[in-house]
């Protein structure tokens, strides 16, 4: 399993698939972290396909355009002959998990991440900061 993360591109369209089956696709936007030769930002478009009931629903409210998202999956391979006779080739990532960390369900049960920066009985804020007095050696520090 492989880790993207990026912001979505499209939004997500329903596809069904026999009598039950349903399937997600959708696409992100991934920034390569480098810019082109004409100094803008270079930017892959990875389609996504996310099967089952849970995670489509999830994906029809979440992945949206604009919406940071984390995926977790694998990437396929598939070809197919046009209406033109013509072999084409499609990659596209099958999506294991996907978490939208800035969304309203993102605290959910439903697969968010919980925001570490958020202020919990378990994790108070504060601004002290630790006194040291003046008159202790560098000698007995450890990174010296």
């Amino acid at each position: 399993m492989q880790i993207w993360t990026g912001n979505g591109n499209i939004a997500t369209d329903l596809k069904l698939l026999g009598q039950n089956g349903k399937v997600a696709t959708t696409a992100i936007a991934v920034d390569r972290g480098m810019k082109g030769a004409d100094g803008n930002w270079v930017t892959d478009f990875l389609n996504l396909r996310i099967i089952g009931e849970k995670q489509v629903t999830r994906a029809q409210k979440e992945l949206q355009k604009g919406v940071h998202a984390i995926i977790q999956g694998k990437v396929c391979h598939e070809s197919y002959t046009d209406k033109n006779g013509e072999k084409r080739y499609m990659d596209y990532i099958m999506v294991n998990q996907f978490q939208t960390p800035h969304t309203k369900s993102a605290n959910s049960e439903d697969g968010g991440i919980k925001d570490d920066n958020e202020e919990t009985p378990d994790n108070k804020k504060t601004e002290e900061f630790i006194n040291i007095p003046d008159n202790v050696s560098d000698d007995g520090m450890p990174f010296n």
